[in-house]
């Protein structure tokens, strides 16, 4: 892929609060069954749409219209995101002001996770995508697999090097040097919606395109790795039910995130 001329990464880490418990703890698993591999990303080829993160630093908001969209494709319907949607949904997270293109210093992701998971992102007007904020531990393989197989694409925090521009790279463990040293560019949120095996190689989508990036580095460059399963994923793939699902407290603590 070479150098490809992306927007700064706009995404900023906090840890998540404690009404986000982690997915495992949710629903109290300690033997993780997930299949060998999975691909959430082909029920939607990448249609090299950045969703205007080509210019501004919505990519919070990006990753979570991105998973809008495979959990739409799962339910059979053909919606698609598009860069005003992104554009309007970082104006009301982060105060981005599409005509002067100020503030854009990025979001915060718990403040939109928060937003996300209590307000919801709004596919029609029949629909609204409201998922639970679920944290899966970055520094474990399997729980990753666990997440992306039964819940779908998982959002995912990158403390990005200087070397992310060719995204040739992401497929290789990292170099050595100041310029792959973790954070030296800042922070981005992707989406990671497909593994060859679990600990990798993942497929990452970010600016509407599909990146091969191994496991050595994701584990090297990941900050925070989110579930958000929904009614709405599980109704579309009942085969994939987690049985224990507390729905009703996953709700609460939401709530619990705002009050």
């Amino acid at each position: 892929m070479g150098d490809f001329r992306v927007c700064p990464p706009g995404s900023i880490h906090r840890p998540a609060p404690a009404q986000a418990k982690p997915l495992v703890e949710r629903v109290g698993i300690t033997r993780l069954t997930f299949s060998a591999t999975r691909d959430w990303l082909s029920l939607r080829p990448a249609d090299n749409d950045a969703l205007g993160n080509d210019r501004a630093g919505n990519c919070c908001e990006c990753a979570d219209l991105r998973h809008a969209e495979i959990v739409q494709s799962a339910m059979g319907s053909a919606w698609k995101p598009t860069a005003d949607m992104a554009l309007a949904r970082y104006a009301r997270v982060a105060g981005y002001d599409p005509t002067t293109g100020q503030p854009d210093n990025g979001t915060d992701a718990t403040t939109d996770m928060t937003d996300w998971c209590n307000k919801g992102i709004a596919i029609n007007e029949q629909f609204l995508d409201i998922p639970a904020w679920c944290p899966v531990n970055p520094g474990l393989a399997d729980h990753i697999a666990f997440a992306i197989d039964r819940t779908g694409p998982v959002l995912a925090t990158l403390a990005l090097p200087t070397t992310w521009r060719n995204l040739s790279t992401w497929a290789s463990a990292p170099g050595t040097g100041a310029s792959w040293a973790p954070n030296s560019a800042g922070e981005h949120r992707v989406l990671i919606g497909a593994y060859k095996a679990a600990g990798g190689p993942y497929v990452v989508r970010t600016w509407g395109l599909d990146v091969l990036a191994s496991g050595a580095w994701l584990a090297a460059y990941l900050l925070a790795v989110d579930a958000v399963p929904s009614l709405a994923w599980f109704n579309a793939r009942p085969e994939l039910e987690i049985v224990g699902m507390p729905w009703q407290e996953m709700a609460a603590d939401m709530a619990a995130l705002i009050g």
